[in-house]
């Protein structure tokens, strides 16, 4: 088994692995593109072989930022990352990158995904719900239960429409709505070109879509989907408080339900989230819960490994850090803890 770090020309055989083996949207490599343009972090995709056949992946990213310790992350700014592939190739692939940590002086090693390994402990958890995606519109409305139908009819009967993001200034619009929302919920927003690297490298291929719900002229609210195998990822929905009486978050993920169904794809994947905030609102569309356990192996064993998560700043961001402030300090913190 070899073990080594995959370059342009194993692009393609890197997707149909992750493809075939039941990877995430995350282990994509048009994701890694939206990360490493975005925030510039160092991108390690190694990958293991046996006779020149792929024999599992495991994308890692260096990052190395001012106010937070070195360290290897699988994957940074996403739910999920992790070796997959055979138990042999995952075996290797991890001990490769427990070697990347000592060459590079890291802190730590973080893996989003299940590992069967006993030095790895168990750091921050997270729940996502998976939902069955039905062959047909009709069951779809059964599926989602009697409360998000009446919202869904509520947006629409309050002239709540949606509509796809296909330029910058439309992800600027996105943008605007997303970032009121993060300051309202404590939380630094990601940059702006984030968003429109999510615009460059995935929607451009049909990969994902950044939607938009509006009245009349005014955006309220917007979320983005991402496709991968025969999976649709929630990755974002935001609405700011003002417009929440308008029902818009139920008649996106509405929406990103039905593209997901007319695009024959099987499974809903609602996204991380904590036990609190959004999680009321993802159970309750009917899909099954399912653990996010997130996996560290410091390089020092006696020392206490941080993720380095800023949730503590979140009510010093929310009532003191004006949305224009907010803005512009938002986004280099943010890169920062790499979250």
């Amino acid at each position: 088994m070899e073990v080594r770090v995959s370059g342009l020309h194993d692009i393609d055989a890197w997707d149909g692995f992750a493809r075939d083996n039941g990877a995430s949207v995350f282990h994509s490599h048009s994701w890694g593109d939206v990360i490493e343009h975005t925030f510039n972090y160092k991108r390690i995709y190694l990958l293991a072989e046996e006779e020149s056949k792929v024999e599992g992946i495991l994308p890692l990213f260096y990052l190395k930022k001012i106010f937070t310790p070195k360290r290897l992350v699988s994957l940074p700014v996403s739910d999920l990352g992790g070796p997959v592939g055979t138990p042999n190739a995952v075996s290797e692939l991890i001990e490769s990158a427990q070697q990347l940590m000592v060459d590079l002086s890291c802190e730590f090693i973080e893996l989003k995904g299940p590992i069967i390994e006993k030095d790895y402990f168990v750091g921050e958890k997270y729940s996502t719900f998976l939902l069955d995606v039905p062959d047909s519109e009709d069951d779809l409305l059964k599926v989602i239960g009697k409360k998000n139908r009446n919202l869904v009819r509520k947006a629409i009967k309050n002239g709540v429409k949606i509509e796809q993001c296909t330029d910058l200034s439309d992800v600027a619009f996105f943008w605007d709505v997303y970032a009121e929302t993060m300051k309202q919920l404590g939380t630094p927003p990601y940059p702006k070109s984030f968003y429109e690297n999510i615009l460059k490298f995935m929607v451009k291929g049909g990969r994902a879509s950044i939607l938009l719900a509006k009245k009349e002229d005014v955006v309220l609210g917007g979320a983005i989907f991402l496709r991968f195998g025969e999976t649709m990822y929630y990755l974002a929905g935001v609405t700011p408080h003002r417009n929440q009486n308008l029902s818009p978050n139920n008649l996106l993920v509405y929406t990103g339900l039905k593209i997901a169904q007319k695009s024959g794809l099987k499974t809903f994947d609602f996204g991380r989230t904590r036990r609190e905030g959004v999680f009321n609102f993802k159970k309750s569309w009917g899909g099954t819960p399912k653990e996010l356990p997130y996996y560290y192996k410091a390089l020092n064993p006696d020392k206490k490994v941080s993720s380095s998560k800023i949730t503590s700043l979140a009510p010093l961001w929310r009532k003191l850090i004006p949305l224009p402030a907010s803005k512009i300090l938002g986004p280099p913190l943010r890169a920062h803890f790499g979250f």
